[in-house]
C-alpha cells in the first residue's frame, strides 16, 4: 500500500497534458487488451500482478486476480486499494454502476476523499473500477486533483470502457444499472484492527500511550535536537511530536514560552483562538495553546490548525506540537491530552 500511496502522491503533485491520442495496450501474458488514451503509456511491470499506466498528470493501478471471474470481490479490491492508497473518508459523487461493457461485467463508483501529506490535507477525487473477464479480474483506481478530473474523465472512460479480451469487440455499454452499495460495508473488513488498539512508545526514557489511530513515526536527520519522538494520526490528517527540555537552564515558564512560540510560528496568519490551564493526572499543571492559521499548497491557500502543549515529567519539559488540517479541534485536543496523562 505505501507504494500505491506514494504513485498516488506523485500522481496529484504532476501538472497534466492532454491529448487524444490512442495507442493500444496488450497484456504481456495475453489476457486483456485495452486502448490508453490521454497520452498513458504502460509502465514496466515490478510485479506480474499489477499494472500502472500513467501520463504526466495522473496514472491508472490495475492489480490482476488470476483463476476468478468473481465481479464483487474484484470490486472490494478496487475500493480496498482506493483506501489503502490514502484516500481517506471516501464520500460517492455517483450511484454505483453495474454495467455490460464489451460482453465483459463492471462496476464502477467515482469517489471524493481526503488525501493528507506533510499535515496538509486536501480533496482528490478517486475512481474505483473493477472488471470480470472469462477467467481473470481486473481491479482498478485512479486519483486526480479536481482540475484534472474535469479535464480528463473522459479521455479516462474511454480507457477503462475499452478493456477486453483479445479475441473480443470494443462493441461498447451495452446493459447499465444501479447498485446500492456502502462503501463502509465495503471496507468494514479491511480495517487494520493495530489502528484500533492504543499504542506503547518510549522516547528519551519516557512512556507514552497513543491513543487508537495514531503511530508512531521514525525521526529524521533534520528534526531538531530536542525533538524526542514523532507521531501520526492519517484518519485526522494530523502529525505532530513531542521536544524534551532537559537541563539546568529549563523551567516551566522558559518551556511554556517554547510552546506558546511553536504554535505561533507554525502557520502564517497564525491566531491564537484558545489558551488555557490544564491539570495532569495527580493534579500536575501544564498549559494548552490552540491556533488557526493557512500553509500555501500548490499555490493555494489551506486552512490548518496547530495545537501545543507543555508540562513537567521527571526531569523533562515536554512540549507537544500537532497540526492538522481537520479543524473539528474536539478529537485532536482529546487525544493530546491523553498522550499526554499516560507520560511517565
Amino acid at each position: 500500500m505505501k507504494q500505491l500511496k506514494a504513485l498516488i502522491l506523485i500522481s496529484y503533485l504532476c501538472i497534466g497534458f492532454c491529448t487524444n491520442a490512442q495507442e493500444l495496450y496488450e497484456d504481456p501474458q495475453g489476457q486483456f487488451i485495452m486502448d490508453l488514451y490521454d497520452g498513458l503509456k504502460g509502465m514496466e511491470q515490478q510485479n506480474a500482478l499489477v499494472y500502472q499506466f500513467k501520463n504526466a498528470g495522473y496514472s491508472i493501478i490495475a492489480q490482476k486476480t488470476e483463476n476468478t471471474n468473481d465481479i464483487d470481490s474484484a470490486y472490494k479490491t478496487s475500493v480496498e486499494n482506493l483506501s489503502g492508497s490514502g484516500l481517506r473518508n471516501l464520500v460517492p459523487l455517483e450511484k454505483t454502476k453495474q454495467m455490460l461493457i464489451n460482453g465483459n461485467k463492471v462496476i464502477k463508483t467515482t469517489y471524493q476523499g481526503d488525501y493528507s501529506t506533510e499535515g496538509i490535507v486536501v480533496k482528490l477525487i478517486g475512481i474505483a473500477y473493477a472488471i470480470a473477464l472469462e477467467e481473470n479480474t481486473l481491479s482498478l483506481i485512479s486519483v486526480l486533483n479536481d482540475s484534472s478530473y474535469k479535464k480528463s474523465m473522459g479521455f479516462i472512460e474511454n480507457t477503462l470502457h475499452s478493456i477486453r479480451m483479445p479475441s473480443q469487440d470494443a462493441s461498447g455499454i451495452t446493459h447499465e444499472e444501479t447498485l446500492e452499495l456502502s462503501v463502509q460495508e465495503i471496507l468494514k473488513d479491511s480495517l487494520d484492527e493495530t489502528s484500533l488498539e492504543p499504542t506503547s512508545v518510549v522516547y528519551d526514557g519516557i512512556s507514552f500511550t497513543l491513543p487508537p489511530g495514531w503511530m508512531n513515526q521514525k525521526k529524521s536527520r533534520s528534526d531538531a535536537e530536542n525533538i524526542i519522538g514523532k507521531f501520526n494520526n492519517e484518519d485526522l490528517a494530523a502529525g505532530g511530536f513531542v521536544m524534551g527540555l532537559k537541563g539546568i537552564i529549563w523551567n516551566i515558564k522558559r518551556a511554556n514560552q517554547v510552546a506558546f512560540d511553536v504554535g505561533k510560528n507554525a502557520l502564517s496568519e497564525s491566531e491564537l483562538v484558545q489558551s488555557k490551564e490544564i491539570v495532569l493526572g495527580k493534579k500536575k499543571k501544564g498549559y494548552l495553546y490552540e491556533y488557526d492559521g493557512i500553509v500555501i499548497n500548490e499555490g493555494k491557500e489551506v486552512k490548518m490548525k496547530a495545537m501545543t502543549m507543555v508540562h513537567k515529567v521527571k526531569k523533562h519539559f515536554l512540549v507537544y506540537f500537532v497540526s492538522t488540517g481537520n479543524l473539528n479541534s474536539t478529537k485532536i485536543e482529546e487525544d493530546l491530552l491523553a498522550i499526554a496523562n499516560s507520560a511517565n
